[in-house]
């Protein structure tokens, strides 16, 4: 990881490559229908981007829910590139976006598989098991 850096995805560009992420992860690795992955919250939410040199390798976005929350998701890093703090670094970028932004909250959806790594990142369950895509799901909750 010699460049790795993460920055608010606001050019087009920026912007297809989050979309290129999220649907090698979710709709080609994990089989969530396209018509699932895109929606029309895309408009309204804030895309981060990681890149490693010129190469892009995470993405997540967040969406205001009210003025005190917003909600991560779409979280997605390539999978020969997980496991080396990119995530981390991802949520914490957005983190610092949404306090900056005078959020106090974040909410988000974890896969079953993943909530581990939101623990650590200091996100506290909230639900039971529910499932989205049919892929099982628990509600999570930040602080700020």
């Amino acid at each position: 990881m010699s460049e790795l850096r993460v920055l608010l995805a606001e050019s087009p560009d920026d912007r297809a490559a989050c979309l290129a992420l999220r649907r090698k992860v979710f709709v080609q690795e994990q089989g969530v229908p396209e018509s699932l992955e895109r929606d029309a919250r895309d408009g309204e939410a804030a895309h981060f981007l990681a890149r490693d040199g010129e190469i892009s390798v995470g993405t997540a976005r967040l969406i205001p829910i009210d003025s005190d929350t917003v909600k991560a998701g779409r979280v997605a890093v390539l999978a020969e590139r997980r496991g080396q703090g990119i995530g981390a670094l991802i949520m914490a970028f957005g983190e610092d976006w949404a306090r900056s932004s005078g959020f106090r909250n974040v909410v988000l959806s974890a896969q079953e598989p993943v909530v581990g790594f939101y623990e650590r990142q200091g996100y506290q369950t909230v639900s039971e098991r529910f499932f989205e895509a049919g892929i099982p799901h628990f509600k999570m909750t930040k602080e700020l």
